[in-house]
C-alpha cells in the first residue's frame, strides 16, 4: 500500500551519515573529496548563473547536480543498526547503499504518497552544509528514456 514516508538524515562532523526511517536506523559514510566538491561548485554555479536562472537550465543539468548530491550523501554502503526494542544486539551490514534504500522508500510512496527527507548537519558551518541540497535528486533506477 502506498503512503507517505518520512526520513531523517544526519551528517556528523566526521562524515558519518545516520539515516532513520520509522524504527529503523542505518549508518553510512559521506562520499566526498576535492573533485566532487569542484563538480558540485561548478554545476551549482552553472545552474544559478545561467541566463534565465535555474528555469533557463535544461532539466538534465538540474538532475545531474541532484544526482551528484544524492551520491555524496547516500552512495555509501549501508549498515542497519540494531533495534534494541526487538532484542537485536548487532549491526547488520547490508548489500546495498543508503541510496538504494531511499530509492525503495521513494518508490513505495506510489503515485499518491510523498517522500520527505529532513537533512541535518552537526556542523552547519562545514562546506558540505552549504551545498544546494534542495536540488537533491532521486533518479529512476535503470530506466531507459
Amino acid at each position: 500500500m502506498a503512503g507517505d514516508v518520512t526520513c531523517v538524515l544526519t551528517v556528523d562532523r566526521d562524515g558519518g551519515v545516520l539515516l532513520t526511517q520509522g524504527e529503523a536506523s542505518y549508518l553510512g559514510k559521506v562520499r566526498h573529496d576535492a573533485r566532487t566538491g569542484l563538480i558540485v561548485e561548478r554545476l551549482d554555479r552553472f545552474v544559478n548563473h545561467h541566463p534565465g536562472g535555474a528555469t533557463g537550465c535544461e532539466k538534465i543539468d538540474l538532475e545531474l547536480l541532484g544526482a551528484v548530491l544524492f551520491d555524496i550523501l547516500l552512495g555509501g554502503q549501508a549498515t542497519r543498526l540494531p533495534n534494541y526494542r526487538a532484542g537485536e544486539r548487532n549491526d547488520h551490514p547490508l548489500d546495498q547503499t543508503l541510496g538504494q534504500l531511499v530509492a525503495q522508500w521513494v518508490r513505495s510512496t506510489g503515485d499518491d504518497g510523498r517522500f520527505r527527507l529532513s537533512l541535518r548537519f552537526e556542523d552547519e558551518r562545514s562546506p558540505l552544509a552549504t551545498y544546494p541540497w534542495e536540488c537533491l535528486f532521486v533518479g529512476q533506477p535503470d530506466s531507459a528514456d
